[in-house]
């Protein structure tokens, strides 16, 4: 993966910059990995295109692999029992992470009363711009079993 920073600079017609300018990052995936696409009105026996959606995370977590990105489209995505990543999904690597994120310019937000929502543990599952909210008392419980290395959580709002 490559991360880049942009930064955005305007300029008035007589070519003076603005005092004003923004920045931003983000993180792409080596254009070898594929990309899926999850939305609240998919179905997970979908292929998980822009077109055709699953429906779960729980889908996402066992079909994404190395390179691989997973965008979640604008919603709320109920999880009603616990995603445990022992027996299925894959590991991404250091240099090919397994990218989960909101899609973007849109708010995904996950919800849940389940005790502890994420068992990982697979290795290099990087999660982005997801929101979480709900009972839960514990979202993400990361190397129970086995040993994860590479897990990242960033820019996110979790609430009960």
């Amino acid at each position: 993966s490559t991360a880049y920073t942009y930064t955005v600079s305007a300029f008035d017609a007589a070519g003076n910059v603005s005092s004003q300018s923004a920045s931003a990052n983000t993180m792409t995936q080596s254009s070898s990995g594929s990309t899926y696409y999850v939305a609240t009105n998919g179905n997970d026996a979908n292929p998980g295109t822009e077109t055709l959606p699953w429906l779960t995370p729980l889908k996402a977590w066992t079909m994404a692999q190395a390179r691989d990105t997973v965008y979640f489209r604008s919603g709320t995505y109920v999880i009603g029992s616990q995603i445990w990543t022992k027996y299925f999904g894959y590991n991404g690597t250091q240099a090919n992470p397994i990218l989960f994120k909101n899609y973007p310019g849109e708010a995904v937000t996950f919800s849940s009363a389940v005790p502890t929502v994420f068992r990982i543990e697979k290795s290099y599952n990087y999660i982005s711009g997801i929101n979480f909210v709900g009972a839960a008392s514990t979202w993400f419980q990361v190397s129970y079993d086995l040993a994860v290395t590479g897990f990242q959580l960033s820019d996110y709002l979790s609430k009960r």
